[in-house]
């Protein structure tokens, strides 16, 4: 899916307003630990406090995809590391992701996205 590989270079660039623009004007972010994040300026300003700490080194792999319509759910893993910006050790990473999409004008845009850590 093409959204999710643009999201991936976003999140490689560590470009926050990039990021951003992947995600629905009401979108929800449900991050593993602390509260869901709710909007998309708030999902921007959640990226831009961590990009302050940390680049981002991502690979995105769907393990499958379903459309129906306008709708459409991925889930698949994220591998990488956190580069910390303090010179601490970079901090490797597998998750597993649960997203929804919605088709917009403007291509598809995450409606929700969840995620958590994944064995190695």
């Amino acid at each position: 899916m093409a959204a999710l590989r643009s999201l991936e270079a976003a999140d490689n660039a560590g470009d926050a307003d990039a990021i951003a623009a992947h995600y629905a004007e009401d979108a929800v972010l449900h991050p593993p630990r602390g509260s869901a994040v709710r909007g998309r300026s708030q999902v921007r300003a959640r990226y831009q406090d961590g990009l302050a700490q940390f680049a981002l080194e991502v690979n995105i792999q769907a393990s499958g995809v379903e459309i129906a319509g306008d709708c459409a759910t991925c889930w698949g893993h994220t591998t990488g590391r956190f580069v910390w910006r303090d010179e601490r050790t970079p901090t490797a990473f597998r998750d597993r992701y649960l997203m929804t999409l919605r088709r917009s004008a403007t291509g598809w845009q995450i409606a929700h996205l969840m995620w958590c850590r994944s064995d190695p």
